[in-house]
């Protein structure tokens, strides 16, 4: 079973076995003692799930679709869960290719638009992406496809509103 420590500084992990034999912690930093319960119950039910090579409860699987990549980065790096292949990273490598051929395909566009448009290109897709704007881009393109004339027709003006005859 997993257990938690606190250093001198207030700072919480949990240690505990893999199924090999193997001893790890989770640092979590200052955290509330609650939380800190929370998260320990849920990673001795995936070790329990990983020990009898079943699927992990549906409360677990629900809360690690939730909790923040900081965390889930945390407990992938000791081998509890998969890397999350939606992590910012995937999503610009999704988007690049994506705003590409959307600005390549707007041959009706002014020259300023296009030009416009590769700077929104240029700073979506950079390495210090603003995380906000990646949160909403991941909320936006949260498909496994994106769809280039979809995209183009959503843009034109007067998109979804209902014309008044």
């Amino acid at each position: 079973m997993a257990s938690i420590t606190k250093n001198s500084k207030g700072e919480r992990r949990i240690v505990f076995y893999l199924p090999s034999g193997e001893r790890k912690a989770v640092w979590l930093g200052k955290m509330a003692e609650k939380q800190t319960e929370s998260i320990q119950s849920k990673i001795e039910s995936i070790i329990t799930a990983m020990a009898a090579q079943v699927s992990i409860p549906l409360d677990v699987a629900q809360w690690l679709g939730k909790i923040g990549d900081d965390i889930y980065l945390k407990l992938s790096k000791v081998g509890l869960v998969e890397e999350r292949t939606t992590s910012s990273k995937a999503l610009k490598r999704k988007l690049g290719p994506f705003l590409t051929a959307y600005i390549e395909s707007r041959s009706d566009a002014k020259q300023s638009t296009l030009t416009f448009y590769g700077h929104t290109r240029r700073l979506a897709c950079s390495p210090i992406a603003d995380p906000c704007v990646m949160r909403v881009l991941t909320a936006l393109v949260g498909k496994e496809t994106l769809d280039v004339d979809e995209a183009k027709e959503a843009a034109q003006p007067g998109a979804g509103r209902s014309q008044v005859a």
